[in-house]
């Protein structure tokens, strides 16, 4: 029972070591592909490979653009509190969106 274990736990652990992205799916700034799939080459991610393989790199000392934030959303239930507090206290809810929305709390 234990060699059929140690036999399944190490066949998991090379799927786990060797996984690849099979597909890309493709967004441009300016709407010239709207989710297209590309032909690229596969992307493996294993141990580094020869001069030529995708090898990504991250340089912490190398600044190119200033990121200012992801995104966010808004769920229901999140709506909900905002709406209680506006019915509540709409001073603390009106300084709440001042706070969030008008960019000069931005870091």
């Amino acid at each position: 029972m234990r060699l059929i274990f140690l036999g399944v736990a190490s066949g998991l652990l090379h799927l786990s070591a060797a996984q690849t992205i099979y597909d890309i799916w493709q967004t441009t700034w300016d709407r010239s592909k709207l989710l297209t799939r590309t032909s690229d080459p596969l992307v493996n991610f294993v141990t580094k490979g020869a001069i030529g393989d995708a090898d990504i790199v991250v340089n912490d000392g190398t600044v190119y653009q200033q990121m200012d934030g992801f995104g966010a959303t808004l769920t229901d239930s999140s709506a909900l509190v905002f709406n209680n507090l506006k019915t509540k206290n709409s001073a603390n809810y009106w300084a709440l969106l001042n706070k969030l929305f008008d960019g000069k709390h931005a870091p």
